[in-house]
């Protein structure tokens, strides 16, 4: 008698178990290799955009200190009591004892004159303002922003005449350039003279100043420094998106120094 077998193909419970065990396995090794090229990516990335941002800052200083006629530096812009008197730029103190004491500021200033002054005026105008301030948030970590306040072309706004005509002495000079400053801060739009930027995200100073007395937690660093009347030392760190506190996204502290003309 031939008896008929039918033939099951199939796996059994234990071959299944360890295919899908097999399976998770090399699936968690390909996301955890995926996460970690995505991190790397993202910081590469990064790093590329803060060496960037470096390259333009240092850069854009470089050029307007070699090319405009004077420069000044202030405590910050956070508010018009830092910036909008002659009493509130920052200058090298000398102390008694014959040494010196350099101040730390936020708010650098670069003056552009009109030369060769027209011959029917008796002083030079101002040409053109260009400032770097950093708004201080939370951390210590601001925004650096540009400000160009142009006066050479003929526009409708808040320059006048007398707004443009400093003179180089002491009398003179230290009261126009803020009163440009005051006077055009807010004359923005098509017509205006003043245009702002947002040259860099997330950055702070790592400069203390002993004329900075007390200073907070949040603003105890700060981007620029007087090294002496003829040098102006700026020093910082970029930081990327996401925790301030995460090291691989943040850059090493940066220094470099620029000779303004004065």
């Amino acid at each position: 008698m031939k008896i008929n077998r039918k033939k099951f193909i199939g796996f059994t419970l234990v071959e299944v178990m360890v295919t899908v065990s097999i399976t998770a396995i090399l699936l968690g090794a390909a996301t955890t290799f995926y996460l970690e090229m995505a991190r790397g990516n993202f910081v590469v990335n990064q790093r590329i955009a803060q060496m960037y941002d470096l390259r333009r800052l240092s850069q854009e200083l470089v050029y307007h200190a070699s090319r405009a006629n004077q420069f000044y530096l202030y405590k910050t812009q956070t508010t018009t009591t830092d910036w909008d008197d002659p009493s509130d730029r920052l200058a090298i103190v000398t102390n008694a004892d014959g040494s010196t004491t350099s101040p730390a500021g936020d708010f650098v200033v670069f003056i552009y004159y009109e030369i060769p002054k027209p011959s029917t005026q008796a002083y030079h105008r101002i040409q053109k303002l260009v400032g770097y301030y950093l708004t201080v948030n939370t951390g210590q970590i601001g925004t650096l922003t540009k400000v160009t306040i142009d006066l050479s072309q003929t526009l409708t706004g808040a320059a006048s005449l007398g707004d443009q005509i400093p003179d180089y002495d002491t009398t003179t000079a230290k009261t126009m350039v803020e009163k440009v400053l005051v006077n055009n801060w807010a004359n923005t739009g098509s017509s205006g003279h003043t245009k702002f930027e947002t040259f860099i995200l997330n950055v702070r100073g790592l400069i203390v100043s002993k004329t900075d007395t007390n200073p907070s937690t949040k603003d105890a660093g700060r981007l620029f420094y007087y090294r002496d009347s003829q040098n102006l030392v700026v020093a910082g760190q970029f930081f990327g998106i996401g925790d301030p506190d995460n090291k691989r996204t943040s850059t090493d502290t940066f220094n470099f120094a620029i000779t303004p003309r004065s």
